[in-house]
């Protein structure tokens, strides 16, 4: 909800920040990117970056379409992006378009 909010959330700002350290990679990605529309894109930077090389290539899929919806504002990521490729036996169809992602996106958050 915070996040569809954007920056009506930012009386929320705290909880967000705390929930960047939730166990849950999809609630520390949801955060950082509502938090990316309340003045706390630095804070939410280093968890995107860190979502890019997680294990589980659905959380890497994820991590891309935040830094997507940034645009521009994900420029700092680009390095994380190109390395964000992982193969998966499990989710075939997932790193075929994880590695589509890590190709296209640069070219549109690139300065």
């Amino acid at each position: 909800g915070l996040l569809a909010l954007r920056e009506q959330s930012a009386p929320a700002r705290d909880a967000l920040e705390g929930a960047l350290s939730d166990s849950s990679p999809d609630v520390r990605l949801a955060a950082a990117e509502a938090l990316s529309h309340v003045g706390g894109l630095e804070k939410s930077l280093p968890v995107i970056a860190a979502a890019l090389s997680h294990d589980d290539v659905l959380v890497r899929l994820s991590a891309l379409s935040v830094a997507s919806r940034l645009g521009t504002r994900a420029q700092p990521l680009l390095p994380a992006i190109r390395q964000a490729a992982l193969r998966s036996k499990e989710h075939k169809d997932v790193s075929t378009y994880v590695a589509r992602m890590v190709e296209y996106l640069p070219g549109q958050i690139a300065p």
